[in-house]
């Protein structure tokens, strides 16, 4: 495998900069309600946090707890959840419904 072939994470472009609704790439949106300063760049953290949006009992909102670079990548590699940029004013995207903007917490035994 060629080495330099290979983007260190942290020294791609930031797409998560501050709280708001994103546009994942599998087509649904994110919610960040914190982005913690990156402080050291010589290692690699997930510090932008948030939740997703999906169906639950019949209405889609943000629920659960997910974790993101700022450069949007959900994992080490590309995945179906990172982040490809900030949609303006919480719009909705083609084929999503409205949701309510507060994630909502998810723990079992609990709703």
């Amino acid at each position: 495998m060629n080495d330099s072939a290979i983007t260190p994470m942290n020294t791609k472009p930031v797409i998560i900069d501050s709280v708001g609704i994103y546009l994942m790439r599998n087509g649904k949106r994110a919610q960040i309600d914190k982005v913690e300063p990156h402080g050291d760049k010589t290692v690699t953290r997930f510090n932008c946090k948030g939740c997703v949006e999906r169906l639950f009992r019949g209405k889609v909102s943000f629920r659960g707890y997910r974790i993101w670079h700022e450069s949007g990548l959900a994992t080490g590699f590309e995945s179906e959840w990172d982040i490809l940029e900030k949609l303006s004013g919480g719009s909705t995207h083609e084929g999503t419904a409205k949701t309510e903007l507060k994630c909502k917490e998810t723990t079992r035994g609990k709703e």
